[in-house]
């Protein structure tokens, strides 16, 4: 009589749901119908995510542009398609491949991307 019911875990029947169960629901409910004045509210969180994955990969972006030797692939990357001009996207990709990995080794033998992206951050 006035109590709150679930589903049981075989789906078959239903069961009564304790009272920490129940608080916990209408608490959650409550917070995430309060999203935009209650930070712990899902709908907060997930917000609060989203926008530091964007700053953190602004900041990255950021460091690994301002680095010559990715500027150096970008032009080696031109003038490689503009003089071979790969006939199909096999080779296209071909082309692309190797200028990403010499870009990769570049970035992993960067000891000072890490640095320069904690700095970064902690400074916004």
């Amino acid at each position: 009589p006035g109590g709150f019911i679930k589903r049981s875990r075989d789906g078959m029947s239903w069961m009564a749901c304790t009272n920490d169960f129940v608080r916990e629901k209408i608490g959650q409910s409550l917070r995430d119908g309060l999203h935009g004045r209650y930070k712990s509210s899902t709908k907060a969180k997930k917000r609060r995510c989203k926008e530091l994955k964007l700053k953190l990969s602004s900041n990255l972006e950021t460091i690994v542009k301002s680095r010559q030797y990715v500027s150096d692939a970008m032009k080696f990357l031109s003038r490689k398609v503009e003089i071979e001009q790969p006939a199909n996207d096999d080779d296209f990709h071909k082309i692309f491949l190797q200028a990403n990995n010499c870009l990769l080794q570049s970035i992993k033998s960067d000891t000072t991307i890490l640095p320069e992206y904690t700095s970064l951050c902690s400074n916004k």
